[in-house]
């Protein structure tokens, strides 16, 4: 089904597991979700609050990895997302 079975860096339970701040994974998911009506088509879906991997467009690692060499998450993308989310939290970023 393409759906992840670990727990995702992104996901409300994964962020600890990868290393990361609880707000930056709210940023990076924030950026993930914007990106599921963009083109090209999204490496990741959502639905039924679950992370699927888009097995259906990308059937190989070396689709997968081609694109994330064409649609890399750049800066400006996420401090666009980080500035909204620190709006939000407040202080409260780093908790």
């Amino acid at each position: 089904t393409g759906r992840l079975l670990v727990c995702a860096p992104w996901g409300s339970a994964g962020w600890k597991r990868w290393g990361l701040r609880n707000w930056e994974a709210r940023v990076l998911r924030a950026v993930l979700l914007s990106r599921l009506q963009a083109k090209p088509l999204p490496l990741f879906d959502y639905g039924n609050q679950t992370w699927y991997l888009n097995r259906g467009h990308y059937r190989s690692i070396g689709m997968a990895c081609a694109y994330l060499e064409v649609a890399p998450i750049l800066l400006t993308e996420w401090r666009t997302y980080a500035k909204q989310y620190g709006k939000q939290c407040g202080k409260q970023c780093d908790k």
